[in-house]
């Protein structure tokens, strides 16, 4: 186990997380308050859209590239990249359907889908190398 990387981990689990968590934890209630079974109307998803998860996943990508500095491992920044990446592949769907809503285009619909899948598939690998990594490492994640 190195020293530096499991400092690191830490640092990224107890310090770095935290500070941005509240973001994706707010875009993600809004878009499930929405969509699927909670759908209304494309007004309400429109306004959840443009009022909180888009702005939300731009402040946790903004958030999660400043950390990029304060990391000091190779492999505990690539894990924060890889990190980024999925939430702008999901910032990015977003604003994909934000702009079908706005040109009333549900013609659409699947693109939109397959960008969002993209972006919860690339969640899903970073949460996986994070566990691998703390496995490795010796350090619990909460």
């Amino acid at each position: 186990m190195k020293l530096s990387l499991h400092s690191d981990l830490l640092t990224y689990l107890n310090d770095c997380l935290p500070a941005v968590i509240d973001y994706e934890n707010a875009a993600v209630a809004s878009y499930s308050g929405v969509s699927g079974e909670n759908y209304t109307n494309d007004l309400d998803m429109y306004k959840a859209l443009t009022d909180v998860i888009i702005p939300n996943y731009r402040k946790l990508a903004e958030g999660l590239g400043e950390f990029s500095v304060r990391l000091k491992t190779d492999e505990v920044r690539k894990l924060n990249e890889k990190y980024i990446e999925a939430v702008k592949t999901n910032m990015s769907a977003f604003v994909f359907l934000e702009n079908m809503l706005d040109n009333q285009d549900a013609s659409k619909a699947e693109d939109f889908n397959e960008r969002i899948e993209k972006g919860q598939t690339l969640m899903g690998e970073w949460l996986a190398e994070l566990q691998a990594l703390c496995n490795e490492n010796g350090v619990q994640m909460q």
